[in-house]
């Protein structure tokens, strides 16, 4: 079963593997990325986890939803980590519709855009608009890196008016 639906642009790194692994007492995580899931970055993360004692798979946006829609993780305590937050509405629009999303790191200052909400937590305007979206459709989004702290609320971003 998903315990924790994550938008993390880190992946897995050791706030996910020393805090929320346990804090949720996951067996399992599934990485769900289009980007970056190469041959050498899945050894790497394969090896990490088991020393952790966690199975890992790296999956496409499209294996994910196959997978999910087929309950693959249904006898197994999973949390499922997700690259960007356009991929964490690709699932959720084909199908996959959790209830609550664990903002932890987005980095989007480069651009330009960026706004940022939390030191780990930079979103942009496509981002924003996800979230307003999954916010209107009942997902209830969490802005928290660590499980120890206080989530952060979500604000909506100010729109300047053109008729102005």
């Amino acid at each position: 079963m998903i315990i924790l639906t994550r938008v993390d642009d880190r992946l897995v790194h050791g706030q996910l593997l020393g805090a929320w692994v346990p804090y949720v007492g996951a067996e399992m995580i599934l990485v769900v990325s289009d980007k970056g899931s190469d041959k050498n970055f899945s050894s790497c993360v394969n090896s990490v986890c088991a020393e952790y004692g966690i199975r890992v798979a790296l999956r496409s946006v499209a294996e994910a939803i196959e997978e999910l829609k087929a309950d693959a993780y249904k006898d197994v305590k999973t949390i499922l980590v997700i690259r960007e937050l356009s991929d964490a509405m690709k699932l959720f629009d084909a199908g996959f519709k959790f209830e609550k999303l664990n903002i932890g790191n987005i980095h989007h200052k480069h651009n330009g855009d960026g706004r940022e909400l939390t030191r780990s937590v930079i979103l942009n305007t496509e981002d924003d608009e996800i979230v307003e979206h999954l916010s209107d459709e009942g997902v209830e989004v969490e802005i928290r890196d660590l499980p120890s702290r206080e989530p952060t609320p979500y604000y909506k971003r100010e729109r300047s008016d053109s008729n102005e």
